[in-house]
This record gives structure tokens, sequence and C-alpha cells, in this order.
């Protein structure tokens, strides 16, 4: 089995390791899906599966947080809570993953957002969304492709306005590492191999985080000391596992393409086809070494109430770029806002929906690319 976020549920399609591996494997990764929800999970398919290995996803995102911090969203302990028969493990993953002021709603779904019975408006929503051919004709459900993967379409826009991931030293968090124990002693005690890795993530977020091998450097010394191997699919050589921009949705999930792409590698390796100097890189430093230059994209944060935009463009190498800016006024068309200039930090318009163009220039004129960002 598969666990982990959507990273995984996304990004690994057990249908090529099925075929690889000649064996039965399912994801059972979900959206945001947390350790203590991975830990219970574990357990309620070895209910009723006789699991040979666990592939568990590292989320950089998620290794940082904590019990109090996974109590405040419960969303993500429903998606996995609701689809649990009624069992000792299932009221023991709620009780420590909710509030107890939230435990009616979380044992009783019928009482969940019970308030809104009484509120009109609420109804009349429901009422209209369920008269709407999307919902009548399921086009508002996600594409499924079996066995627990949810492939996505589209392709990463190479903009984003996410900040800069700091790695921190005891990045993880010692709840986190605690539930990775308990995860670890119980495929132990039920002789099930656990792997530890890390999915690959687009250039431009790994360019967009300090440190990283800072984390990778914790991760090993963490699961060595537990006893299990670990695995970083971003320090792959690009000349085994080359994933373009165009095989990610977003900056932080793979679409179909990049899945196969990913999947089919992953399987390869732990089938033993691939060996693993061969695959990786022992470290993201020296993987850089070896990456050419390139434009990644464009980093954009806006403060409205201020009227300045601020631009930053993502590359493999520290290089100098021109920004022309640009504003879709009333009218529709665009309005020059600043002309080729090293200047970063942009005055913008501070009301209304703000549409920007931003055009990148090289220090020798060439045009390299255009990012359009709704603020």
């Amino acid at each position: 089995i598969f666990l982990g976020t959507s990273h995984i549920y996304r990004g690994v399609n057990p249908a090529i390791t099925d075929e690889v591996w000649g064996e039965n494997t399912f994801n059972c990764a979900s959206a945001l899906q947390d350790i203590d929800g991975s830990y219970a999970w574990l357990k309620e398919a070895h209910k009723s599966a006789d699991i040979d290995k666990c592939y568990f996803e590292l989320s950089v995102r998620k290794m940082k947080s904590d019990r109090q911090e996974r109590m405040e969203e419960t969303t993500t302990t429903y998606i996995i809570a609701d689809y649990m028969k009624p069992s000792r493990n299932r009221t023991s993953y709620l009780r420590e993953a909710v509030n107890p002021e939230d435990y009616a709603n979380a044992f009783f779904r019928v009482r969940r957002n019970w308030k809104n019975i009484y509120s009109l408006e609420t109804m009349k929503d429901i009422i209209a969304r369920k008269r709407t051919d999307e919902y009548r004709n399921y086009d508002s459900v996600e594409s499924y492709a079996g066995k627990g993967f949810f492939p996505l379409t589209g392709k990463f826009s190479r903009v984003s306005t996410s900040g800069i991931r700091n790695i921190t030293d005891n990045y993880m968090s010692d709840d986190y590492r605690m539930y990775l124990e308990k995860m670890v002693s119980y495929c132990k005690e039920n002789d099930i191999e656990f792997v530890c890795f890390i999915s690959p993530a687009p250039e431009y977020l790994l360019e967009r985080t300090k440190n990283y091998d800072s984390l990778i450097t914790q991760i090993k010394e963490i699961c060595g000391e537990l006893g299990v191997p670990f695995y970083d699919f971003n320090l792959a050589r690009t000349s085994i596992l080359d994933l373009k921009d165009d095989d990610f949705m977003d900056y932080n999930h793979l679409n179909s393409s990049g899945a196969d792409k990913f999947t089919k590698v992953f399987a390869d390796f732990f089938a033993g086809k691939i060996e693993e100097e061969e695959l990786f890189y022992d470290s993201y430093a020296e993987k850089k070494e070896h990456l050419p230059k390139r434009l990644l994209g464009l980093n954009i944060k806006s403060d409205k109430e201020a009227g300045i935009c601020k631009v930053k463009a993502v590359s493999t190498k520290e290089e100098k770029y021109l920004y022309e800016a640009w504003y879709l006024n009333d009218a529709g068309e665009y309005e020059l806002l600043q002309e080729k200039s090293t200047n970063r930090s942009i005055a913008m318009p501070t009301k209304g929906n703000i549409q920007l163009k931003i055009i990148l220039y090289n220090e020798e004129n060439q045009k390299l690319d255009e990012y359009v960002r709704k603020l």
C-alpha cells in the first residue's frame, strides 16, 4: 500500500506498480493526510488485507505540524474517519485527532453542521447546487482511475504566490516523529516492510526552499535510527526521471503524465531494475551543479492596500532579469505599469480585481516569458 498526502493519491498509479511488480497494490493516500491518519489507515487496511509492504510519503509540509494544528482542521480527519467502520481503531483515532468539544460532530455525522439545518440560505444553496446539470451528471466528481488513484489534468502555470520555505534544525516535530515510530513499530510487529520516501516536486519549489539538504540529512538520521530505508526522488537524475514543467499540475502536484513517469521509475527502482547509485545524487547541491541554466517561473507577492507588487524570477542559476509590468484595466485592455527594469517592487492599482501581466527579459533585452496572474 501507499500512504501519504495528495502528492501520492495524485502521483502514484497502482496500475503501473501492479504490472511492474506483479503484485496487488493500492493507493491509500488522501488530501492533506496527517500522519495520525496514515497510522490509522495502515491498521485499518491490515484488517482486511495481507500487507507485505507499506510505502510512506514523508510530506515536507506535514512533518513540521503538531497535534494542536491537526485538531484545528477536522476536514482532513473526517476524510479518513468517515470511511472507517466503527471499531476500536476508529475510536482511538478520533479521540486523538479531534478536540473534545468536537467529539459530537466527529462521532455522530448526523450532528455535523446541524446549526445549518435552520439556515434558509444554506438550504437554498444546497437545493440550487443539487439541481445543476453538473451535480446530476456527476461532472463535479473527480476522475477516478481505480485502486485509490485520482489523476490530475492541467499544467503548471509557472507562476505562484507561495513564500520561501525555510528548513530549520529539528524540522520534524516531536508529534510527527512519535507517529512515525508507531508506524514503524506496527510494521515490524506484523512483518510488514516499511519504506519512507519523498515524492518529486518541480524545480521551482525546490529553488524556493532554503537549506533543502539539511532536511535530507535530518530525515536520513531519523530513518537510520528507526532502521527503515529512505529515498528522496527530488534527488533523482534527470537522465532517468526527467520531469518537465508540463508534468506538474501546480508547484506541488504531478499531473497524470507526470504521475505515470514517476510511478514507472518508482516501480522499476523498487523492483531492483535501477541501482540506487544510478538513480540518485547524494545531495540536492550536487544535483543543482548538473542542472542546466533555466528559467523556472515567477514568484509574486502583492500588498493591495499598499499598492505594491513584488516579483522575482525563479531560475536554476543566479541571473539578472528585466521586468515589464501591465495590468488589465476596466476596458479589458492591458495598461503599462512599468517599462523594462530591474526594479522588482512594482506600483499597482489598489482597488478591484487586479490581473497583472509580467514580461521577463534577459540582460540582452530578449523576451524570455510572460506570466498572467489574478491577485
